[in-house]
């Protein structure tokens, strides 16, 4: 062939290849196109779409309302839109959403959630993509290998090269779990084309371009699956610029999941190694819709291990759990954000009645930290359970717990109950509400458990009320608090039937918890072995102020060696420097029993040789003991355990009332081992240079209220508040206090 012949042909290459290439641009899809119609199917299009593209502008696939489309193959979508240039699926017209129907069984044996499996539509890498309005269905009966897993699947094509800007919204997704654990409604998934079947892990994602981000899954109803929507990004080192990011689920219906055969745990939304999510005002309900209940481990909404997840926000989700054994968590989360923020607020968990027996159930569990975190509003319904172990709001994380209500719940067994768990060095607590609880068990009760604050920390305005308990039982549990604040709490109509101690406030351990303005009340032993103590200090050291204590009671109680009702107990005994000082507290206790043997005791303190060793300051308290008395008991305004043993009873303690009616042996101001003081000038000789200042007798006809105190009811807002303007000892006797 000749040079020129060459050239020539060279030149009509060229122009071929041009001619090519414009054709190919001007297929690319734009404007509105619609199925059927322009396509006759759904396939036809996304077919078209993925070999010519998207046009400037973006285009819109309008499809009939009422269509459907059978298919034995997934619909894979690989095109690409941007932002200028959207592709859109949406329905049109009034009527049926359009369905996509899915009827072989798959050709991907898969047994691990999260992994590679058959789906319904695939999305591979596509970004700007809308569905809106399309409905996914499978007819085949999905068993533990076989079976259609996924409706809407997301997978990417490399590391590079993940889902952003995916939008599914109003669509029904319903598959058909049969005994399979892993059909799951929307999976977002670290899976390329490529990945395993048998590991949730993917690939490795080398960029930022690898991660799915800005998906949007919003007022889908999804059901017959086990679970509703996954999504699992890549599993990134610090600083986890790799994880999936900006996810949005809200508004979507979640239903008649797990429950299918399969033992595997059962999420309706389960996350992990993502960052910046939104869930909000989702509905979940496993039984709803023809579910059943189930035996397995089940989630309502799962935030698993991140090292940072951002900004996560989980509000105003209602989680109805039902199963008929294993545990369940309504909301569970266990991500930390050290450089965000989390927020899980006003959520509503319910657990309808079950007689499960040995299971957990929890209402919202987190644990982590964040930079800033936020429980609040959150309610828990009453149920009723055989037996188990009850967290209602458990929160091991830094941040605030406020308002949330633990609506009551009545459960049996051995297990200890947290109807509220708080702990961390740095929390806030206020305005929380525990009411309405039978624990029928033998198990410990723990109304709120706080641990491990600080002088950051802060525990107020919090109320428990009308808890009946057959175990040990705690109306607040303190651990390890060091500085903490804790005020204006009130604790009231608490019921031991056990026999065992049924304590307000309970401290064990730390240093300067500041436990004041707080209202102790109405508690009942009801057992002839049960012990009520207002406030019971087992260990650590303690400011006491400003507290009011009164209506304990304990009507049939017994003991031959020791008081088993006292207003404030002080049993520490630690060899570390520990002070306690309690002042400005009111007691009154007018307790009565029928037991063979009843003492009561306004305080209670453990004496020792050591003076550092539970160091008692005591000053300007009121302590009256009006208790009857039965055999050989003895009502006390103050007892310590041992006789002459004053050097752990600081020598500044002063300007207290005691009064424990008529002196006599059994009406005593102060008892210490057998050796008992019945009147205020035997005690003062006893204990000088302590309490030279203290009162006694009180010019009132006791119990006329209004005489002294404004209101003997433990309900008033004026209980055991003295009246004002009235001449008594007591107005003006108090010692100055520095700081």
């Amino acid at each position: 062939m000749s040079i020129t012949t060459k050239i020539k042909s060279l030149h009509l290459l060229a122009v071929v290849f041009m001619l090519m290439s414009t054709t190919n641009l001007m297929a690319q899809l734009t404007g509105v196109k619609t199925i059927p119609g322009n396509y006759a199917t759904l396939t036809a299009a996304i077919t078209d779409l993925n070999t010519q593209g998207v046009g400037a502008g973006g285009v819109t696939f309008n499809v009939a309302s009422g269509y459907t489309q059978s298919i034995t193959a997934p619909i894979i979508i690989t095109a690409t839109g941007t932002a200028a240039n959207p592709i859109v699926f949406q329905k049109s017209g009034t009527g049926a959403n359009p369905v996509i129907t899915r009827t072989d069984g798959g050709s991907i044996n898969s047994t691990t959630l999260g992994a590679q499996a058959d789906a319904i539509v695939i999305f591979e890498g596509s970004d700007f993509i809308t569905f809106n309005g399309i409905n996914l269905t499978a007819t085949t009966v999905a068993s533990t290998t076989t079976g259609i897993e996924y409706g809407f699947y997301l997978r990417k094509v490399d590391g590079t090269n993940g889902c952003k800007n995916i939008t599914i919204t109003n669509s029904t997704i319903t598959m058909n779990r049969g005994t399979s654990g892993v059909v799951t409604g929307i999976m977002s998934s670290n899976n390329d084309a490529l990945s395993s079947t048998f590991s949730a892990t993917g690939i490795t994602v080398t960029s930022i371009g690898g991660r799915n981000e800005n998906l949007t899954f919003t007022n889908n109803t999804i059901s017959n699956v086990h679970n509703g929507i996954y999504v699992r990004g890549f599993n990134d080192l610090t600083p986890w610029n790799f994880y999936d990011q900006n996810i949005t689920i809200t508004g979507n219906t979640l239903n008649n999941l797990g429950g299918g055969g399969s033992t595997s745990t059962s999420y309706g939304l389960y996350m992990i190694y993502y960052r910046d999510v939104v869930a909000s005002n989702n509905v979940y309900n496993n039984i709803a819709n023809g579910g059943v209940a189930g035996t397995e481990f089940r989630y309502g909404l799962m935030f698993s291990s991140s090292s940072d997840h951002g900004n996560l926000t989980v509000t105003n989700n209602t989680i109805t759990l039902t199963t008929t054994s294993g545990s369940k968590y309504a909301i569970y989360s266990s991500g930390s954000s050290p450089t965000g923020t989390l927020n899980i607020s006003s959520n509503t968990v319910s657990f309808p009645t079950n007689t499960q027996s040995g299971f957990t159930h929890a209402g919202v569990y987190r644990f982590g930290t964040a930079a800033s975190a936020t429980m609040s509003n959150n309610t828990i319904n009453s149920f009723t359970a055989a037996s188990g172990t009850f967290y209602g709001i458990y929160n091991t994380g830094n941040g605030t717990t406020s308002n949330n209500t633990i609506a009551g719940f009545t459960m049996g067994g051995t297990s200890s109950q947290y109807p509220m768990y708080i702990t961390n060095a740095n929390m806030t607590a206020f305005g929380n509400t525990i009411s309405n609880v039978t624990f029928t068990g033998t198990g410990t009760f723990f109304g709120f458990y706080i641990g491990n604050g600080n002088t950051t920390s802060s525990f107020y305005n919090n109320n428990i009320s009308n808890v009946t308990a057959g175990g040990t039982t705690y109306g607040i549990y303190a651990s390890f608090p060091t500085g903490m604040d804790v005020y204006n709490n009130s604790v009231m109509a608490l019921t031991s039937t056990g026999a065992s101690n049924l304590s307000g406030f309970y401290l064990t351990g730390g240093t300067g918890i500041n436990f004041n303005r707080n209202k102790i009340a109405n508690l009942t032993g009801s057992n002839a072995g049960s012990s009520v103590f207002g406030i019971n200090i087992v260990s650590g050291s303690s400011a006491i102020a400003n507290n009011v204590i009164g209506d304990l009671k304990a009507p049939i109680g017994t003991s031959t060696t020791t008081d088993i009702l006292r207003g404030i107990s002080i049993t520490s005994s630690s060899s570390s420097n520990t002070t306690h000082t309690i002042s400005y507290n009111t007691v009154l206790l007018n307790a009565t029993s029928t037991g063979a043997s009843f003492s009561s005791s306004g305080i209670f303190h453990n004496s020792n040789a050591t003076a550092t060793t539970s160091n008692l300051v005591l000053r300007n308290n009121i302590i009256i003991n009006m208790s009857g008395t039965t055999g050989t008991g003895v009502a006390a305004a103050l007892r310590r355990s041992l006789a002459t043993q004053l050097n752990n009873f600081d020598a500044s303690s002063n300007n207290n009332m005691l009064f424990a009616g008529t002196p006599a042996a059994n009406r005593v101001i102060y008892l210490e081992g057998t050796a008992v003081q019945q009147t205020l000038a035997n005690y003062q000789t006893l204990v000088a240079p302590r309490d030279g200042y203290a009162m006694t007798g009180e010019t009132f006809t006791y119990p006329t209220a209004g005489s002294f105190f404004v209101s003997l009811t433990p309900t008033s807002a004026d209980f055991l508040r003295p009246v004002a303007g009235i001449t008594t000892q007591v107005e003006g006797g108090a010692i100055q206090i520095a700081g």
